[in-house]
């Protein structure tokens, strides 16, 4: 499962899934003008078959943990990808463990800089050595 600190790195993107073969993919990123005081990220869904571009914007997740709907939120509340997107956003951000069947993955790539990950390190906490601080 992914981490909190992957999750907020300012370029996330990932998977949840379930064994019925039921998947979302959302990105969570951090705007050009992020404060640490009062951080948000906004949160998208990957809506089309472009998963570079396609992405849908949601809502937003504020340094409490919660998702928020806003008025430029284009994915409804009794969405399903809504539904779950707040489902393993907590469960990433209380560090609860999934029930079996259910994972949530990152994508291969730094979520803070993109960059594809090859050290086993890092592709376990979806964060590259330098941008995780550990170089």
């Amino acid at each position: 499962m992914i981490s909190k600190q992957f999750l907020t790195a300012g370029e996330a993107i990932f998977t949840a899934s379930n064994a019925a073969g039921k998947h979302f993919t959302y990105r969570v990123s951090a705007p050009d003008d992020f404060n640490e005081e009062s951080p948000i990220w906004f949160v998208s869904v990957l809506t089309g078959p472009d998963n570079t571009r396609n992405y849908t914007y949601a809502g937003l997740l504020r340094g409490d943990g919660k998702v928020y709907q806003t008025k430029g939120s284009k994915i409804k509340e009794d969405a399903e990808s809504w539904k779950v997107a707040v489902w393993a956003i907590k469960k990433v951000w209380n560090g609860e463990t999934l029930p079996d069947g259910y994972d949530i993955k990152h994508v291969g790539r730094c979520g803070k800089c993109g960059r594809p990950l090859t050290d086993p390190v890092s592709i376990d906490t979806g964060l590259g050595p330098i941008c995780a601080g550990r170089s």
